[in-house]
């Protein structure tokens, strides 16, 4: 998949390119809303010889703009870059939304972007899409846009799932409140969480029990406890895995946090593969919660209780493969 980080960047590679079909978003989870849009976009290409495509907003825009309040995404920037890749998009270009992109109206939008840029030939858009300035670009004005400049405007209809219409939001607040299931039910595929390996304390080794230290890159997590999960490796086959998501407070040096949920400390033990991972991007998809998180008044009584996690994932994850139900989107076996 190719991945142009500016406007500039997608035009200087004119001499390779071919005409696009877009879908224009943040699409922060990847969810099934967003699978249903990139689906269509995906099928439309290939009917037109077309290069299926999207512009994504780093972040989304209403947290972009100067005093806007923080807020942790579902899927990172590269994370989600390759749930993009999986659901067969082979062109990005990514833009930070600021001032400057918020007064372009969806007319100049379209002219810049997607007939000029892309050579788009088709732009498919969610129920409640709009683009450009005061999101005066509906789907009517898209339409009418699109006529002017050259391409077809298709629309999808409302994605309903778990009893309500689907939505980042509600798949964020799901995994913040543990509720993984509905989660799933929202994201079409496992939680999963993707992070650059990082040194740790090392104290999990000395237990018998290695973990990989991940930098999330302030990805939203489930609470606190610990998870039977599967781990990938670069983008490898699923790893059965045992996860801890908190703040480890039993290993050497522990301090109290202010319990900020980005706060929380993500670390896996693989029990199968491993080996010297610093610097690697791994990702975990949360299969099952074990047990909460708590303080062990010895190495010997953590140890001893790891030693229970790790049966209880297998059993978990034995019983996953026995229902032959892979909630994830690249239909793996654990």
């Amino acid at each position: 998949m190719k991945v142009f980080r500016s406007l500039k960047e997608l035009v200087g590679s004119r001499g390779a390119r071919r005409p696009a079909v877009v879908a224009v978003g943040t699409f922060d989870g990847v969810h099934v809303g967003h699978a249903a849009v990139l689906a269509e976009m995906v099928r439309w290409a290939r009917q037109l010889r077309a290069v299926p495509s999207a512009v994504v907003f780093v972040r989304p825009p209403r947290v972009s703009m100067p005093n806007a309040e923080p807020l942790d995404l579902l899927t990172s920037p590269e994370h989600r870059l390759r749930l993009l890749e999986r659901a067969g998009v082979r062109q990005v270009l990514e833009l930070e939304f600021g001032p400057e992109l918020a007064r372009v109206s969806a007319a100049e939008f379209a002219r810049i972007y997607l007939a000029g840029g892309l050579r788009a030939l088709g732009l498919v858009m969610g129920h409640d899409a709009r683009l450009g300035r005061g999101a005066g670009g509906d789907y009517a004005a898209m339409r009418r846009i699109g006529a002017h400049l050259g391409f077809e405007v298709r629309r999808t209809a409302a994605i309903r799932a778990c009893g309500g219409v689907v939505s980042s939001s509600a798949a964020r607040l799901a995994i913040l409140d543990g509720h993984l299931d509905r989660a799933e039910c929202l994201l079409g595929r496992r939680v999963s969480v993707l992070g650059t390996v990082v040194h740790g304390r090392g104290h999990g080794r000395k237990l018998g029990f290695p973990t990989v230290n991940l930098d999330l890159h302030r990805e939203v997590r489930p609470p606190m406890g610990v998870y039977a999960s599967v781990a990938h490796v670069d983008d490898g086959p699923a790893l059965p895995s045992v996860t801890n998501v908190g703040f480890r407070p039993t290993a050497p040096g522990a301090r109290p946090s202010p319990g900020r949920r980005r706060d929380l400390l993500v670390e896996t033990h693989l029990l199968r593969g491993g080996g010297n991972l610093y610097g690697r991007t791994v990702e975990v998809e949360f299969v099952s919660k074990l047990r909460e998180e708590r303080r062990f008044e010895s190495d010997e009584e953590l140890a001893a209780q790891i030693a229970r996690d790790v049966a209880e994932a297998r059993k978990a994850l034995a019983a996953l493969r026995a229902r032959r139900l892979p909630a994830t989107s690249r239909r793996r076996t654990t």
